[in-house]
């Protein structure tokens, strides 16, 4: 037995592409652009689930799918405001929980470098 208190996650990755635009932003995506995005989401186990199983992964690929369909190769200005990397975080994370998964991170990957993270903090 482990004696300290640990956390079992599990992440899945999901890759799409999206254009967007920043507007009223001072500088180049102020203009029309793309990007090929890597996605990582983590979940974590609620209590009572089959122990030492956090999820099967099909479920979560089945949910994060249905909703890259709706993302994949559109432009996000269509869905949301203002459509950062930190906005499109949350918009992930809380399509996710509402389909019932105990997301409590999220990472969109505008670049190979760079990235802006979402997470549940207790």
């Amino acid at each position: 037995m482990i004696p300290y208190k640990t956390q079992t996650t599990v992440t899945k990755i999901f890759k799409f592409c999206y254009a967007h635009h920043l507007p009223g932003y001072n500088g180049k995506c102020a203009n029309l652009h793309g990007h090929n995005s890597t996605v990582e989401v983590e979940v974590r186990q609620h209590p009572g689930q089959y122990p030492t199983m956090v999820l099967d992964f099909r479920e979560l690929k089945k949910a994060g799918d249905a909703l890259f369909e709706k993302l994949d190769h559109k432009d996000l200005n269509q869905l949301m405001q203002r459509p950062t990397a930190e906005s499109i975080c949350e918009y992930i994370m809380a399509e996710l929980r509402f389909a019932e998964f105990d997301v409590i991170r999220v990472r969109v990957y505008e670049a190979d470098d760079s990235f802006a993270e979402i997470k549940i903090v207790e």
